[in-house]
């Protein structure tokens, strides 16, 4: 079997959910001349030009991705977002033009085809691009370690536990796992008079946490204590990390800040 290629491919944002046209805003050229983006129906699952087994999508390409088969993992990224997934997929070596609108050039296996409904934000500052600034011009680019296809998936089951399925069957298929068993980790905070961590954490303030250590350590899918000191010293809220660590720009001085879904979020009791 050929060597999967992990593809992250640049796409126009759609607030519809690449369901149907949207009217948001673009940085493409092609858009802002007033073109609409054939990708607008990329996860569009009930489109009359989808068959029983297979989604068809486009990606907006100068040259295409130089592939055969389908032995190819699309990654869409949107805005710093990666919104959605196609594996086993296919590049089509010609455009198939359904209509005036909407052109395809990439065609997926249904249980394969998967939007984030909870999108991965910070893609950039989390790494998920690896050594890019950005993605190709040409419309793509390759991510080349496994490491940061497990970091993404990893996130994206922890964001949307109803494609857990899918988003293992994906994980099986590119043999990289399952979502491993969390460490546990002990926050601890020192209550002041100008931050009062227990009222924040009352009314939901609380959403990052800078550390200093085991930066690398900590990832994705971990349980977090966090233990306040003090007078009142106890254990005040449960979080799970729900991305790794990124570089936060803050009062003109890089700080290391661990983000999670809604950042650091208290679970129910």
């Amino acid at each position: 079997m050929n060597e999967i290629k992990y593809i992250l491919v640049n796409i126009s944002w759609n607030s519809k959910d690449w369901k149907g046209v949207s009217e948001d805003k673009s940085g493409f050229k092609y858009v802002s001349e007033g073109n609409i983006p054939s990708e607008s129906w990329n996860f569009d699952f009930n489109n009359k030009r989808n068959t029983s087994e297979f989604i068809y999508g486009f990606g907006q390409f100068t040259n295409p991705p130089t592939v055969e088969g389908n032995n190819n993992l699309i990654i869409f990224y949107s805005q710093n977002h990666i919104v959605g997934f196609y594996g086993k997929a296919e590049v089509l070596s010609k455009n198939i033009v359904v209509n005036k609108q909407e052109t395809c050039n990439l065609m997926v296996p249904r249980p394969l085809c998967i939007l984030l409904k909870n999108k991965i934000e910070h893609a950039k500052e989390k790494g998920y691009l690896e050594n890019l600034k950005r993605v190709g011009m040409i419309g793509f680019s390759y991510l080349k370690e496994n490491d940061t296809i497990n970091a993404i998936l990893n996130e994206a089951i922890l964001l949307n536990p109803e494609e857990k399925l899918k988003l293992n069957s994906l994980a099986k298929w590119l043999q990289l796992g399952y979502l491993p068993a969390p460490n546990y980790w002990v926050f601890q905070a020192n209550p002041t008079k100008v931050y009062r961590i227990i009222d924040a954490l009352k009314v939901g303030l609380l959403q990052s946490w800078m550390v200093n250590q085991y930066k690398k350590e900590i990832q994705t899918g971990d349980k977090v204590i966090l233990w306040v000191s003090g007078e009142t010293a106890g254990i005040y809220a449960l979080a799970t990390v729900s991305s790794p660590y990124i570089l936060h720009w803050w009062k003109k001085r890089n700080i290391n800040i661990l983000l999670t879904n809604q950042k650091l979020k208290k679970e129910p009791e």
